[in-house]
Protein backbone atom coordinates (compact mmCIF):
# COMPACT_ATOMS: atom_id res chain seq x y z
CA UNK A 1 0.00 0.00 0.00
CA UNK A 2 2.83 2.42 0.92
CA UNK A 3 4.66 1.72 -2.34
CA UNK A 4 1.46 2.35 -4.31
CA UNK A 5 0.99 5.70 -2.52
CA UNK A 6 4.56 6.73 -3.38
CA UNK A 7 3.97 5.88 -7.03
CA UNK A 8 0.73 7.93 -7.11
CA UNK A 9 2.38 10.96 -5.49
CA UNK A 10 5.31 10.76 -7.90
CA UNK A 11 2.92 10.66 -10.84
CA UNK A 12 1.03 13.68 -9.53
CA UNK A 13 4.25 15.63 -9.05
CA UNK A 14 5.29 14.87 -12.63
CA UNK A 15 1.90 16.07 -13.89
CA UNK A 16 2.13 19.29 -11.84
CA UNK A 17 -1.00 18.57 -9.84
CA UNK A 18 0.50 18.47 -6.33
CA UNK A 19 2.20 21.86 -6.53
CA UNK A 20 -0.24 23.47 -8.93
CA UNK A 21 -0.45 27.22 -8.58
CA UNK A 22 -3.68 28.54 -7.10
CA UNK A 23 -5.43 31.85 -6.53
CA UNK A 24 -3.32 34.02 -4.22
CA UNK A 25 -0.04 32.37 -5.19
CA UNK A 26 2.72 34.29 -6.92
CA UNK A 27 2.50 33.67 -10.65
CA UNK A 28 5.67 31.99 -11.97
CA UNK A 29 7.62 34.41 -14.12
CA UNK A 30 8.45 33.47 -17.69
CA UNK A 31 10.04 34.82 -20.84
CA UNK A 32 8.93 33.42 -24.19
CA UNK A 33 9.48 34.23 -27.83
CA UNK A 34 6.42 35.62 -29.58
CA UNK A 35 5.03 34.97 -33.04
CA UNK A 36 5.90 38.52 -34.05
CA UNK A 37 9.60 38.01 -33.42
CA UNK A 38 9.82 39.63 -29.98
CA UNK A 39 9.72 38.31 -26.44
CA UNK A 40 7.18 38.50 -23.64
CA UNK A 41 8.28 38.56 -19.99
CA UNK A 42 5.53 38.48 -17.37
CA UNK A 43 7.47 40.49 -14.77
CA UNK A 44 7.88 43.35 -17.26
CA UNK A 45 4.17 44.04 -16.75
CA UNK A 46 4.12 44.26 -12.98
CA UNK A 47 1.59 46.89 -11.93
CA UNK A 48 -0.84 45.82 -14.64
CA UNK A 49 -3.62 43.26 -14.79
CA UNK A 50 -2.51 40.45 -17.10
CA UNK A 51 -4.80 37.92 -18.79
CA UNK A 52 -3.11 34.69 -19.87
CA UNK A 53 -4.85 32.45 -22.40
CA UNK A 54 -3.25 29.01 -22.44
CA UNK A 55 -4.19 27.49 -25.81
CA UNK A 56 -3.31 24.68 -28.16
CA UNK A 57 -2.88 25.78 -31.76
CA UNK A 58 -5.19 23.02 -33.02
CA UNK A 59 -7.52 22.76 -30.02
CA UNK A 60 -11.12 22.85 -31.38
CA UNK A 61 -12.61 24.77 -28.43
CA UNK A 62 -9.68 27.22 -28.40
CA UNK A 63 -10.37 27.92 -32.06
CA UNK A 64 -14.10 28.19 -31.38
CA UNK A 65 -13.88 30.67 -28.49
CA UNK A 66 -10.85 32.60 -29.66
CA UNK A 67 -13.04 35.24 -31.37
CA UNK A 68 -15.07 35.69 -28.16
CA UNK A 69 -11.89 36.15 -26.15
CA UNK A 70 -10.76 38.74 -28.70
CA UNK A 71 -14.05 40.64 -28.45
CA UNK A 72 -14.77 40.40 -24.71
CA UNK A 73 -11.31 40.18 -23.13
CA UNK A 74 -9.15 42.08 -25.60
CA UNK A 75 -11.13 44.70 -27.51
CA UNK A 76 -13.34 45.55 -24.53
CA UNK A 77 -10.26 46.70 -22.58
CA UNK A 78 -8.24 48.09 -25.48
CA UNK A 79 -8.28 51.62 -24.05
CA UNK A 80 -6.99 50.65 -20.61
CA UNK A 81 -3.25 51.13 -20.13
CA UNK A 82 -3.33 49.05 -16.94
CA UNK A 83 -4.32 45.86 -18.75
CA UNK A 84 -2.63 43.47 -21.16
CA UNK A 85 -3.53 40.03 -22.54
CA UNK A 86 -1.21 37.34 -23.87
CA UNK A 87 -1.67 33.90 -25.40
CA UNK A 88 0.62 30.91 -24.74
CA UNK A 89 0.75 27.93 -27.10
CA UNK A 90 0.89 24.86 -24.88
CA UNK A 91 1.08 22.51 -27.86
CA UNK A 92 4.54 23.83 -28.82
CA UNK A 93 3.59 24.36 -32.43
CA UNK A 94 5.86 25.99 -34.99
CA UNK A 95 5.39 29.55 -36.23
CA UNK A 96 3.23 28.41 -39.14
CA UNK A 97 0.83 26.53 -36.83
CA UNK A 98 0.46 29.44 -34.43
CA UNK A 99 0.02 31.90 -37.30
CA UNK A 100 -2.81 29.74 -38.63
CA UNK A 101 -4.36 29.85 -35.14
CA UNK A 102 -4.12 33.66 -35.14
CA UNK A 103 -5.70 33.88 -38.59
CA UNK A 104 -8.56 31.60 -37.54
CA UNK A 105 -9.35 33.35 -34.24
CA UNK A 106 -8.50 36.97 -35.08
CA UNK A 107 -6.56 37.32 -31.81
CA UNK A 108 -4.42 40.45 -31.84
CA UNK A 109 -2.62 39.80 -28.56
CA UNK A 110 1.00 38.60 -28.39
CA UNK A 111 1.06 34.85 -29.02
CA UNK A 112 3.97 33.07 -27.35
CA UNK A 113 5.65 29.96 -28.74
CA UNK A 114 6.79 26.77 -27.02
CA UNK A 115 4.91 27.35 -23.77
CA UNK A 116 4.32 23.82 -22.51
CA UNK A 117 6.88 24.23 -19.72
CA UNK A 118 5.13 27.41 -18.52
CA UNK A 119 1.80 25.59 -18.42
CA UNK A 120 3.43 22.91 -16.27
CA UNK A 121 4.78 25.51 -13.85
CA UNK A 122 1.23 26.87 -13.51
CA UNK A 123 -0.20 23.39 -13.01
CA UNK A 124 -2.52 23.78 -15.99
CA UNK A 125 -2.93 22.79 -19.62
CA UNK A 126 -4.42 24.20 -22.81
CA UNK A 127 -7.77 26.00 -23.11
CA UNK A 128 -7.51 27.76 -19.76
CA UNK A 129 -7.69 31.40 -18.62
CA UNK A 130 -5.64 32.99 -15.83
CA UNK A 131 -5.72 36.54 -14.49
CA UNK A 132 -2.61 37.94 -12.79
CA UNK A 133 -3.07 40.91 -10.47
CA UNK A 134 -0.83 44.03 -10.43
CA UNK A 135 1.31 42.50 -7.66
CA UNK A 136 2.09 39.45 -9.76
CA UNK A 137 -0.25 37.07 -7.96
CA UNK A 138 -2.86 34.79 -9.47
CA UNK A 139 -6.27 36.44 -9.10
CA UNK A 140 -8.21 33.99 -11.25
CA UNK A 141 -7.57 30.42 -12.40
CA UNK A 142 -10.12 28.98 -14.78
CA UNK A 143 -11.37 25.60 -13.65
CA UNK A 144 -13.13 24.85 -16.93
CA UNK A 145 -12.38 25.40 -20.60
CA UNK A 146 -11.85 29.02 -21.59
CA UNK A 147 -15.19 29.70 -23.29
CA UNK A 148 -17.50 29.24 -20.28
CA UNK A 149 -15.01 31.11 -18.05
CA UNK A 150 -14.94 34.36 -20.04
CA UNK A 151 -17.58 36.02 -17.85
CA UNK A 152 -15.85 34.96 -14.63
CA UNK A 153 -12.52 36.25 -15.91
CA UNK A 154 -14.14 39.58 -16.86
CA UNK A 155 -15.50 40.02 -13.33
CA UNK A 156 -12.05 39.51 -11.82
CA UNK A 157 -10.42 41.81 -14.40
CA UNK A 158 -12.95 44.56 -13.63
CA UNK A 159 -12.38 44.16 -9.90
CA UNK A 160 -8.59 44.30 -10.28
CA UNK A 161 -8.70 47.31 -12.59
CA UNK A 162 -11.02 49.17 -10.23
CA UNK A 163 -8.46 48.65 -7.49
CA UNK A 164 -5.79 50.32 -9.59
CA UNK A 165 -7.93 53.30 -10.55
CA UNK A 166 -9.45 53.95 -7.14
CA UNK A 167 -5.96 54.31 -5.76
CA UNK A 168 -5.90 57.74 -7.43
CA UNK A 169 -8.44 59.29 -5.08
CA UNK A 170 -10.76 58.54 -2.23
CA UNK A 171 -14.50 59.01 -2.61
CA UNK A 172 -14.38 62.40 -0.89
CA UNK A 173 -11.75 64.97 -1.84
CA UNK A 174 -11.02 67.38 0.99
CA UNK A 175 -9.40 70.03 -1.21
CA UNK A 176 -12.54 70.67 -3.28
CA UNK A 177 -14.94 68.90 -0.92
CA UNK A 178 -16.00 66.57 -3.73
CA UNK A 179 -18.90 64.26 -2.91
CA UNK A 180 -20.74 61.82 -5.18
CA UNK A 181 -24.09 60.58 -3.95
CA UNK A 182 -25.94 58.31 -3.72
CA UNK A 183 -23.23 55.68 -4.11
CA UNK A 184 -24.23 52.95 -4.87
CA UNK A 185 -26.79 54.61 -7.16
CA UNK A 186 -29.84 53.39 -9.07
CA UNK A 187 -31.22 56.10 -11.37
CA UNK A 188 -29.10 59.23 -11.04
CA UNK A 189 -26.20 60.71 -9.11
CA UNK A 190 -25.23 64.11 -7.80
CA UNK A 191 -21.69 65.41 -8.03
CA UNK A 192 -21.06 68.21 -5.55
CA UNK A 193 -17.88 70.22 -5.18
CA UNK A 194 -16.83 73.46 -3.51
CA UNK A 195 -14.61 75.98 -5.28
CA UNK A 196 -12.51 78.68 -3.67
CA UNK A 197 -12.81 80.70 -6.89
CA UNK A 198 -14.57 80.45 -10.26
CA UNK A 199 -13.06 77.52 -12.19
CA UNK A 200 -13.70 75.50 -15.34
CA UNK A 201 -14.80 72.00 -14.36
CA UNK A 202 -15.33 68.99 -16.63
CA UNK A 203 -17.22 65.88 -15.51
CA UNK A 204 -17.17 62.54 -17.34
CA UNK A 205 -18.60 59.16 -16.44
CA UNK A 206 -16.33 56.32 -17.53
CA UNK A 207 -16.87 52.58 -17.83
CA UNK A 208 -14.36 50.35 -16.08
CA UNK A 209 -12.33 50.01 -19.30
CA UNK A 210 -11.97 53.77 -19.59
CA UNK A 211 -14.64 54.49 -22.21
CA UNK A 212 -16.68 57.68 -21.82
CA UNK A 213 -20.40 56.94 -21.36
CA UNK A 214 -21.65 60.32 -20.11
CA UNK A 215 -20.13 63.78 -20.23
CA UNK A 216 -20.78 67.29 -18.96
CA UNK A 217 -18.92 69.73 -21.15
CA UNK A 218 -16.35 71.72 -19.25
CA UNK A 219 -17.81 75.05 -18.19
CA UNK A 220 -17.19 77.82 -15.69
CA UNK A 221 -18.56 77.14 -12.20
CA UNK A 222 -18.83 79.82 -9.58
CA UNK A 223 -17.09 80.11 -6.23
CA UNK A 224 -18.80 78.14 -3.50
CA UNK A 225 -20.76 74.90 -3.57
CA UNK A 226 -21.91 73.48 -6.93
CA UNK A 227 -24.07 70.42 -7.64
CA UNK A 228 -24.27 68.63 -10.99
CA UNK A 229 -26.86 65.91 -11.64
CA UNK A 230 -26.11 62.97 -13.96
CA UNK A 231 -28.86 60.67 -15.20
CA UNK A 232 -27.59 57.07 -15.07
CA UNK A 233 -30.85 55.12 -15.33
CA UNK A 234 -30.09 53.91 -18.89
CA UNK A 235 -26.71 52.44 -17.96
CA UNK A 236 -26.10 48.79 -17.04
CA UNK A 237 -25.27 47.83 -13.49
CA UNK A 238 -21.61 47.70 -12.61
CA UNK A 239 -18.54 49.69 -11.63
CA UNK A 240 -17.94 53.13 -13.17
CA UNK A 241 -15.68 56.08 -12.52
CA UNK A 242 -16.57 59.75 -12.27
CA UNK A 243 -13.71 61.75 -13.79
CA UNK A 244 -13.57 65.36 -12.57
CA UNK A 245 -11.18 67.79 -14.24
CA UNK A 246 -10.30 70.97 -12.33
CA UNK A 247 -7.36 73.26 -13.08
CA UNK A 248 -6.16 70.73 -15.66
CA UNK A 249 -5.96 68.04 -12.97
CA UNK A 250 -8.11 64.95 -13.54
CA UNK A 251 -9.22 62.86 -10.58
CA UNK A 252 -11.23 59.63 -10.64
CA UNK A 253 -13.87 58.54 -8.14
CA UNK A 254 -15.35 55.05 -7.98
CA UNK A 255 -19.10 54.70 -8.54
CA UNK A 256 -21.30 51.61 -8.30
CA UNK A 257 -24.59 51.44 -10.25
CA UNK A 258 -27.24 48.95 -9.23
Amino acid sequence: MKQNLIVIIAALIMSGEVFAQGVGDTAPDFTLNTLDGGTFTLSDHEGKVVLIFFFGYGCPSCLQYGPSIQEELVEAYSGNENYIAVGLDVWDGNESSVQTFRNSTGLTIPLCLMASSVASSYGTSYDKLFVIDPEGKIAFKGANTAGPEIGNAMSVIDEQLSGIVTGISNHNDQQFNVNIYPNPAISDINVSFTLTESTNVGIDLLSVDGKKVLSVRGELYQQGKNIVNLQTNNLPEGIYFVAITMDRIRTLYKLILR
